[in-house]
C-alpha cells in the first residue's frame, strides 16, 4: 500500500473490502483484513453474501466435499459472530450482508464496492453463489478474484486472494498441486 514511494503511517488512508461467501479461505481473508484494520487510517468494509432463502433451490448446488458441509457453515457463523463482537465499537469497520438471488445480482453488488483500494477474497470460497461466479480468466485468483480482475468488473483496486493452510497443509490444493507436480516432469508429450 502506498505505491512506489514510501508513505508514512500518518499519511495512509485506504479502504479494504472483504467479499465473504464462506469457507476457510474467506475466513482467512477476513482475519487478514481485520489485522489490517488495526491501522488507524484503514477502513475495512466486509460484505457477506447470502442467497435469498426462497431462491436457494434455483441456484445449482455443487457438492465440493467437506467444505460445503454444515461444519463449514457453523465455523463461518462462529467466526463472523466473534468478528462482529470484536469490531462492534470500531467505527473504521463496516459489516454488511447482501441478500442476492443469483450470480448477476452478486456481480452487481460487488460493482457497488469498486471504490476501495484493495479487495481481499478467499481463493476458494464455498457455497452456491461462489460456484456460480466461476470465471476462467484468472484461475489463480479463484472465482471471486477472477471476476474482480476481469473486464466484467472495472475497478482500479488491487486483488489479494487468500488461502488458509491449517496445520501447514493446503486443504484446497487440487489444481495448484497438479500444476506444480507437472513442472518437475522431464518427459515430453
Amino acid at each position: 500500500l502506498g505505491g512506489t514511494c514510501h508513505v508514512s503511517a500518518s499519511n495512509v488512508s485506504y479502504c479494504v473490502s472483504v467479499l465473504f461467501f464462506g469457507g476457510g479461505d474467506d475466513r482467512e481473508a477476513l482475519a487478514y483484513g481485520a489485522r489490517m484494520a488495526e491501522h488507524p487510517d484503514i477502513k475495512l468494509v466486509v460484505i457477506r453474501f447470502l442467497v435469498e432463502t426462497n431462491i436457494l433451490g434455483e441456484i445449482t448446488r455443487v457438492d465440493v466435499g467437506e467444505s460445503s458441509s454444515g461444519k463449514s457453515i457453523s465455523e463461518d457463523e462462529e467466526f463472523l459472530a466473534e468478528f462482529k463482537l470484536k469490531t462492534a465499537s470500531d467505527e473504521s469497520v463496516i459489516y454488511e450482508e447482501k441478500i442476492v438471488k443469483d450470480a448477476a445480482e452478486t456481480v452487481a453488488a460487488i460493482r457497488e464496492f469498486n471504490s476501495c483500494n484493495l479487495f481481499l477474497v478467499g481463493l476458494r470460497p464455498t457455497g452456491e453463489l461462489a460456484c456460480a461466479l466461476e470465471r476462467s480468466d484468472c484461475l489463480e485468483l479463484g472465482p471471486v478474484g477472477g471476476l474482480l480482475a476481469s473486464q466484467d468488473c472495472p475497478t482500479t483496486a488491487s486483488v489479494l486472494a487468500m488461502q488458509q493452510y491449517p496445520n501447514g497443509v493446503p486443504t484446497n490444493s487440487g489444481p495448484v498441486m497438479e500444476e506444480h507436480s507437472h513442472e518437475g516432469d522431464t518427459e515430453s508429450a
